[in-house]
């Protein structure tokens, strides 16, 4: 581990650097998953998600924290999970597979959703700290530490499945003890998870109905041109070459299934949501970008003395390239809820009225996101407490003496103030709070 302490460190305080200066940057919330979450921060267990990332969002508000406090630890775990990527890459491929992992851990969506409220950092760093584990002989801590994916994210439960099998040990069954969990907890004691809303977020029902090859194929064949733009396929190039290079390598085989594993669960994302994100690149991609770095110390060592600049040019390039696409990807989720922000400034600036709100809607697939579910995630207020959403039920009769009405109207909300007995109050505040042009959310799995 000696040779791989210095590579490891690098990555973490790298990956933590570009995720808090991200933050200071572009502050707050963003997309349906991180909302849903920190409207349930007082809860480990919301909607039918895994209650493992959920437990960090908790335990940040139980301190008292705020969401920039949930997002500065949940960066902690994406550069954690970076850090626990390098160490793998060098059980695997020695120390310059190990420095050669730096590039995919700049990737621009990793980074992103990673310094959100959001499970692919803590997917990846059971992952990778699993896997690293098992490949330094560690079984049983291994074991235990895979395990744990069950209560991270469903697809964890293949990655498990996989993980026993490539042992080829009836030891190996104790990194079932995660799925076993959830199953006697949810279904044995029918727990039900919290939900900040009405809005109905099953992602699969009615999936027959709504999704046929055709849109099948279109949303792939847009997710084909995030891969571009966002550098993706050049990682999975170089995956390709790590496989035909390195494939007889420890643990590679079972990496390349474990893809196989994510890119199926893609496919599966795509008939459900509808839609094709820049999310759904994050796992496929990094496990693809952790293959490039044990092929890049193959080809390394096969590589005249005088070329091998050229190779450091080429991540170079790579990791420039991720950060502007984080950067970018950062600014249009930032962008997409301005209307929003200006109102929550607005509704704190006038807290002795009664908030209702006419929310805009659309947003995401199946309609399932709207103003409200925003609002939800970028403060402290919520549905019945700091504002009502007037589409999830009639407002109680209110003590305040004044009523603020919100309503979305041509592309932006206007705000009709009025007294509690019916009669008009003038605006007070900012004007009314437009739209950006093309404004939309990203909608999460």
């Amino acid at each position: 581990m000696s040779g791989l302490a210095l590579p490891a460190a690098v990555g973490f305080v790298v990956a933590l650097g570009l995720r808090l200066s991200l933050i200071a940057d572009y502050g707050g919330n963003y997309s349906f998953d991180g909302f849903q979450r920190w409207a349930g921060r007082d809860h480990v267990l919301v909607q039918s998600w895994l209650p493992v990332t959920q437990s960090v969002i908790g335990g940040v508000a139980a301190l008292g924290g705020g969401i920039t406090d949930a997002r500065i630890a949940i960066s902690v775990i994406g550069a954690l999970a970076a850090a626990a990527g390098v160490v793998l890459a060098g059980r695997m491929g020695g120390v310059v597979a190990a420095w050669a992992f730096l590039v995919p851990a700049c990737y621009g969506p990793f980074v992103v959703w990673t310094a959100a409220p959001y499970q692919e950092g803590t997917f990846l760093l059971v992952l990778f700290a699993g896997l690293a584990l098992a490949l330094s002989d560690r079984w049983l801590a291994a074991d235990l530490v895979i395990g744990l994916l069950g209560l991270v994210r469903y697809e964890g439960w293949p990655c498990v499945a996989l993980y026993v099998a490539w042992r080829r040990d009836p030891r190996a069954l104790v990194a079932l003890w995660g799925m076993a969990a959830w199953i006697t907890a949810r279904y044995g004691l029918d727990l039900a998870g919290f939900h900040a809303s009405p809005a109905d977020f099953d992602d699969w029902e009615g999936m027959r109905g709504r999704t046929t090859p055709a849109s099948w194929a279109e949303d792939a064949g847009r997710l084909f041109g995030h891969a571009w733009d966002s550098g993706g396929l050049a990682y999975c190039a170089a995956g390709a070459v790590g496989i035909a290079t390195s494939w007889r390598r420890p643990g590679i085989l079972l990496l390349v299934a474990i893809g196989f594993a994510q890119v199926a669960a893609v496919a599966g994302w795509l008939a459900g949501l509808e839609i094709a994100t820049y999310r759904m690149l994050v796992v496929p991609v990094m496990l693809a970008g952790l293959l490039g770095a044990v092929g890049a110390s193959t080809v390394w060592a096969r590589l005249p003395g005088r070329l091998r600049p050229g190779l450091v040019l080429l991540g170079a390039l790579l990791i420039y390239l991720g950060v502007v696409d984080a950067w970018r990807g950062a600014r249009s989720e930032s962008v997409r809820m301005a209307p929003e922000r200006k109102l929550l400034a607005e509704m704190l600036e006038r807290p002795d009225c009664d908030w209702v709100i006419q929310p805009r809607t659309g947003l995401g697939t199946r309609q399932r996101h709207d103003g409200c579910e925003i609002l939800q995630g970028l403060g402290d207020a919520r549905h019945g407490d700091g504002f009502w959403c007037a589409p999830w039920g009639p407002p109680p009769a209110t003590e305040r003496s004044c009523v603020a009405d919100a309503r979305w109207m041509d592309k932006r909300y206007v705000v009709a103030f009025r007294g509690a007995d019916g009669t008009a109050h003038a605006p007070i505040g900012s004007g009314p709070v437009a739209a950006p042009a093309g404004a939309a959310v990203e909608p999460g799995p």
